[in-house]
Protein backbone atom coordinates (compact mmCIF):
# COMPACT_ATOMS: atom_id res chain seq x y z
CA UNK A 1 0.00 0.00 0.00
CA UNK A 2 1.39 3.75 -0.89
CA UNK A 3 0.11 6.44 1.33
CA UNK A 4 0.12 10.34 0.40
CA UNK A 5 1.85 12.47 2.56
CA UNK A 6 -0.40 14.48 5.09
CA UNK A 7 -1.20 18.12 4.23
CA UNK A 8 -0.60 19.45 7.21
CA UNK A 9 0.97 18.85 11.03
CA UNK A 10 -1.18 19.82 14.01
CA UNK A 11 1.24 19.83 16.28
CA UNK A 12 3.36 22.17 14.75
CA UNK A 13 0.48 24.09 12.78
CA UNK A 14 2.36 23.51 9.43
CA UNK A 15 2.36 23.05 5.75
CA UNK A 16 4.29 19.84 5.40
CA UNK A 17 3.39 19.53 1.25
CA UNK A 18 2.67 22.92 -0.59
CA UNK A 19 2.50 25.06 -3.85
CA UNK A 20 4.44 27.97 -3.47
CA UNK A 21 3.63 30.99 -6.24
CA UNK A 22 6.48 31.43 -8.54
CA UNK A 23 5.91 35.37 -7.26
CA UNK A 24 6.69 34.38 -3.83
CA UNK A 25 10.03 32.07 -4.82
CA UNK A 26 11.06 35.21 -7.28
CA UNK A 27 11.37 37.30 -3.76
CA UNK A 28 12.28 34.57 -1.64
CA UNK A 29 14.87 32.34 -3.23
CA UNK A 30 18.46 32.56 -1.56
CA UNK A 31 19.98 29.65 -4.26
CA UNK A 32 18.52 27.48 -7.40
CA UNK A 33 19.84 24.09 -8.05
CA UNK A 34 22.94 24.95 -9.97
CA UNK A 35 24.21 27.01 -6.72
CA UNK A 36 23.19 24.34 -4.32
CA UNK A 37 25.57 21.60 -6.29
CA UNK A 38 28.27 24.11 -5.52
CA UNK A 39 27.63 24.68 -1.76
CA UNK A 40 27.42 20.77 -1.47
CA UNK A 41 29.85 19.89 -3.70
CA UNK A 42 32.19 18.68 -1.32
CA UNK A 43 29.89 16.06 0.30
CA UNK A 44 27.92 15.52 -2.71
CA UNK A 45 31.69 13.69 -4.18
CA UNK A 46 31.24 11.06 -1.72
CA UNK A 47 30.23 7.54 -2.60
CA UNK A 48 28.07 6.54 -0.26
CA UNK A 49 24.64 4.70 -0.65
CA UNK A 50 22.57 8.04 0.31
CA UNK A 51 24.57 10.88 -1.47
CA UNK A 52 24.13 8.53 -4.39
CA UNK A 53 20.49 8.14 -3.96
CA UNK A 54 19.82 12.26 -3.50
CA UNK A 55 22.42 13.60 -5.98
CA UNK A 56 19.48 13.71 -9.03
CA UNK A 57 17.28 15.53 -6.74
CA UNK A 58 19.88 18.25 -6.01
CA UNK A 59 18.59 19.61 -9.68
CA UNK A 60 15.10 19.61 -8.15
CA UNK A 61 16.45 21.63 -4.61
CA UNK A 62 15.79 25.44 -4.18
CA UNK A 63 17.01 26.91 -0.66
CA UNK A 64 14.44 29.68 -0.08
CA UNK A 65 13.17 31.46 3.09
CA UNK A 66 9.77 30.19 4.14
CA UNK A 67 8.00 31.28 7.21
CA UNK A 68 8.12 27.79 8.96
CA UNK A 69 9.65 25.87 11.31
CA UNK A 70 10.49 23.06 9.56
CA UNK A 71 13.79 22.88 7.59
CA UNK A 72 12.29 21.28 4.17
CA UNK A 73 8.61 21.49 2.27
CA UNK A 74 7.82 20.23 -0.95
CA UNK A 75 5.11 20.43 -3.87
CA UNK A 76 4.23 17.26 -4.98
CA UNK A 77 2.59 18.95 -8.04
CA UNK A 78 6.35 20.60 -9.45
CA UNK A 79 8.19 18.02 -7.86
CA UNK A 80 10.19 20.60 -5.84
CA UNK A 81 11.96 20.54 -2.57
CA UNK A 82 12.83 23.77 -0.62
CA UNK A 83 15.26 24.04 1.94
CA UNK A 84 14.24 26.38 4.47
CA UNK A 85 16.72 28.72 5.35
CA UNK A 86 14.73 30.21 8.44
CA UNK A 87 14.88 27.03 9.91
CA UNK A 88 18.72 27.64 11.34
CA UNK A 89 19.27 30.65 13.21
CA UNK A 90 23.15 30.53 11.89
CA UNK A 91 23.27 31.90 8.55
CA UNK A 92 26.48 29.71 7.88
CA UNK A 93 24.17 26.28 8.46
CA UNK A 94 22.19 27.36 5.80
CA UNK A 95 24.37 26.55 2.78
CA UNK A 96 26.59 24.08 4.80
CA UNK A 97 26.50 20.64 3.09
CA UNK A 98 25.34 18.56 5.08
CA UNK A 99 22.20 20.73 6.03
CA UNK A 100 21.69 20.67 2.38
CA UNK A 101 22.19 17.21 1.59
CA UNK A 102 20.28 16.68 5.15
CA UNK A 103 17.25 18.04 4.02
CA UNK A 104 16.96 16.49 0.39
CA UNK A 105 17.25 13.47 1.70
CA UNK A 106 13.98 14.18 3.79
CA UNK A 107 12.30 16.13 1.04
CA UNK A 108 13.26 13.80 -1.82
CA UNK A 109 11.16 10.70 0.74
CA UNK A 110 8.11 12.74 -0.09
CA UNK A 111 8.15 12.27 -3.68
CA UNK A 112 8.92 8.95 -3.09
CA UNK A 113 6.41 5.94 -3.75
CA UNK A 114 7.23 4.30 -0.66
CA UNK A 115 5.49 1.13 0.48
CA UNK A 116 3.62 1.29 3.96
CA UNK A 117 5.28 -1.16 6.88
CA UNK A 118 2.81 -0.98 9.09
CA UNK A 119 5.15 -3.11 11.63
CA UNK A 120 8.12 -0.83 11.83
CA UNK A 121 6.26 2.24 11.69
CA UNK A 122 4.14 0.78 14.92
CA UNK A 123 7.85 -0.53 16.78
CA UNK A 124 9.22 2.80 15.89
CA UNK A 125 6.95 4.79 17.49
CA UNK A 126 6.61 2.76 20.19
CA UNK A 127 10.52 3.12 20.88
CA UNK A 128 10.13 7.24 20.68
CA UNK A 129 7.74 6.89 23.28
CA UNK A 130 9.19 4.86 25.38
CA UNK A 131 11.85 6.83 25.77
CA UNK A 132 10.50 9.91 26.17
CA UNK A 133 7.93 9.04 29.00
CA UNK A 134 8.82 5.50 29.71
CA UNK A 135 10.60 6.06 33.47
CA UNK A 136 8.04 8.52 34.70
CA UNK A 137 4.90 5.91 33.36
CA UNK A 138 6.62 2.51 33.85
CA UNK A 139 6.53 1.87 29.78
CA UNK A 140 10.12 0.03 29.68
CA UNK A 141 8.47 -2.96 31.89
CA UNK A 142 7.08 -5.80 29.10
CA UNK A 143 3.35 -5.75 30.33
CA UNK A 144 3.64 -2.17 29.84
CA UNK A 145 5.39 -1.95 26.43
CA UNK A 146 2.77 -4.40 25.09
CA UNK A 147 -0.18 -2.41 25.78
CA UNK A 148 1.15 0.50 24.17
CA UNK A 149 2.30 -1.04 21.29
CA UNK A 150 -1.31 -2.11 20.48
CA UNK A 151 -1.97 1.55 21.29
CA UNK A 152 0.21 2.46 18.58
CA UNK A 153 -0.69 -0.15 16.23
CA UNK A 154 -4.39 0.84 16.45
CA UNK A 155 -3.60 4.52 15.35
CA UNK A 156 -1.43 3.14 12.83
CA UNK A 157 -3.63 0.89 11.17
CA UNK A 158 -6.09 3.88 10.86
CA UNK A 159 -3.99 5.39 8.20
CA UNK A 160 -4.69 2.99 5.65
CA UNK A 161 -8.57 4.33 5.90
CA UNK A 162 -7.77 8.13 6.57
CA UNK A 163 -4.57 9.10 6.49
CA UNK A 164 -5.55 12.79 7.60
CA UNK A 165 -6.84 11.23 11.18
CA UNK A 166 -6.07 13.59 14.03
CA UNK A 167 -3.04 13.57 16.44
CA UNK A 168 -6.12 13.86 18.97
CA UNK A 169 -6.87 10.47 18.07
CA UNK A 170 -3.77 9.00 19.32
CA UNK A 171 -4.14 11.11 22.13
CA UNK A 172 -7.18 10.20 23.31
CA UNK A 173 -6.17 6.27 23.25
CA UNK A 174 -2.83 6.90 25.35
CA UNK A 175 -5.26 8.58 28.31
CA UNK A 176 -7.64 5.95 27.96
CA UNK A 177 -4.63 3.25 28.57
CA UNK A 178 -0.91 4.00 29.35
CA UNK A 179 -0.62 7.43 29.49
CA UNK A 180 -3.70 8.74 31.28
CA UNK A 181 -2.81 12.53 32.15
CA UNK A 182 -0.48 13.62 29.42
CA UNK A 183 -1.93 16.46 27.04
CA UNK A 184 -1.46 17.53 23.67
CA UNK A 185 1.21 20.76 24.99
CA UNK A 186 2.91 18.39 27.15
CA UNK A 187 3.90 15.73 24.57
CA UNK A 188 4.80 18.44 22.47
CA UNK A 189 7.27 19.49 24.71
CA UNK A 190 8.76 16.06 25.75
CA UNK A 191 9.20 15.01 22.07
CA UNK A 192 10.70 18.23 21.02
CA UNK A 193 13.36 18.27 24.34
CA UNK A 194 14.43 14.26 22.80
CA UNK A 195 13.79 14.37 18.80
CA UNK A 196 13.79 17.99 18.11
CA UNK A 197 11.00 19.96 16.16
CA UNK A 198 11.21 17.52 13.38
CA UNK A 199 10.71 14.55 15.48
CA UNK A 200 6.88 15.36 15.73
CA UNK A 201 6.73 15.35 12.47
CA UNK A 202 7.04 11.40 12.56
CA UNK A 203 3.92 10.96 14.75
CA UNK A 204 2.00 12.26 11.69
CA UNK A 205 3.32 11.54 8.16
CA UNK A 206 4.97 7.61 7.76
CA UNK A 207 7.02 10.16 4.86
CA UNK A 208 8.69 12.58 7.24
CA UNK A 209 9.48 9.27 9.79
CA UNK A 210 11.74 7.40 7.46
CA UNK A 211 13.22 11.02 5.44
CA UNK A 212 14.27 12.08 9.43
CA UNK A 213 15.85 8.76 9.48
CA UNK A 214 17.64 9.21 6.60
CA UNK A 215 18.38 12.78 7.31
CA UNK A 216 20.10 11.93 10.67
CA UNK A 217 22.42 9.98 9.66
CA UNK A 218 24.43 13.39 8.94
CA UNK A 219 24.37 14.42 12.33
CA UNK A 220 23.29 17.75 12.20
CA UNK A 221 21.56 19.28 15.24
CA UNK A 222 18.24 19.66 13.46
CA UNK A 223 17.70 16.00 12.55
CA UNK A 224 19.01 14.48 16.07
CA UNK A 225 21.07 11.48 16.02
CA UNK A 226 18.38 10.11 18.55
CA UNK A 227 15.83 9.87 15.14
CA UNK A 228 18.29 6.85 14.33
CA UNK A 229 19.15 5.46 17.75
CA UNK A 230 15.61 5.36 19.13
CA UNK A 231 15.24 1.81 17.39
CA UNK A 232 18.01 0.91 14.93
CA UNK A 233 16.74 -2.09 13.33
CA UNK A 234 13.17 0.12 12.51
CA UNK A 235 15.77 2.61 10.77
CA UNK A 236 17.72 0.31 9.26
CA UNK A 237 14.68 -0.88 7.56
CA UNK A 238 13.24 2.37 6.59
CA UNK A 239 16.55 3.33 5.04
CA UNK A 240 16.43 0.09 2.68
CA UNK A 241 12.77 0.80 1.74
CA UNK A 242 14.18 4.52 0.82
CA UNK A 243 17.10 3.09 -1.10
CA UNK A 244 14.94 0.61 -2.88
CA UNK A 245 12.63 2.96 -4.59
Amino acid sequence: MILRPKQKFELLNAVNVTDIPDTYLSSHTLAKPDEIAVYAKSLLQSDTKIINHIKPYVKQSYIIEFPSSLPVIVSLNEKKIFINALAVVNRYQRFHPKFICACISCGCTLLKPIPFNELFTTNYLTSMFVRVFGKKYGLITTEKKHQLSNVISKYVNSWRNDYEISIDVLIKYLNQTVLPDVSKAALIAQFIKFFGIVGLTSLEDYYRMIGNVVASTFKINIFKPTLFTVNNKASETFIKLWLSV
